[in-house]
């Protein structure tokens, strides 16, 4: 087992997460996972920006340590915080439902269309409130009350 330890270790060292855990994997089916197997596995899902996998081995890791690694422990604790956070995110039903429908108005209000939602008109302005990358920093009403013929030509 030391071989595929040594070679995961390399792996890790030089990028190549999905290897690393696939040879994690191996290990594993011989021998329970050791506190620094599952602190190197959670950080190569962490790479890999697998969110709840790399929750998980944080967690399984601070089980299985029990503070013996003071500053594993510290890291561990800190990015299980964070991945909570990106979880409750990622997870929001609304949010994904309100991407697309921001990325749909952004498309056809780039093509100069004007919308009307529910019976209100949405121009640009209504976008760019909605969006975090707001170009404008200005609230709709502010922007559209600005007369320029695209202005009117979009109210009227």
């Amino acid at each position: 087992m030391t071989y595929w330890k040594d070679l995961a270790s390399a792996t890790y060292l030089a990028g190549d997460y999905p290897t690393t855990l696939a040879i994690l994997d191996r290990v594993a089916q011989s021998e329970p996972p050791t506190a620094g197997e599952l602190f190197v596995r959670a950080l190569c899902y962490d790479k890999l920006q697998q969110t709840k996998a790399a929750l998980d081995a944080y967690q399984k890791f601070l089980q299985a340590d029990q503070n013996r690694n003071s500053d594993q422990v510290w890291q561990a604790q800190q990015r299980v915080i964070v991945l909570k956070r990106r979880w409750k995110r990622k997870v929001t039903p609304r949010s994904g439902a309100l991407c697309v429908a921001t990325l749909l108005m952004a498309v056809l209000l780039c093509a100069g269309a004007s919308l009307a939602v529910d019976g209100l008109d949405v121009c640009s302005g209504d976008l760019m409130r909605n969006t975090t990358e707001c170009a404008k920093r200005k609230c709709c009403r502010s922007w559209a009350t600005r007369s320029s013929p695209k202005n009117e030509m979009q109210r009227g």
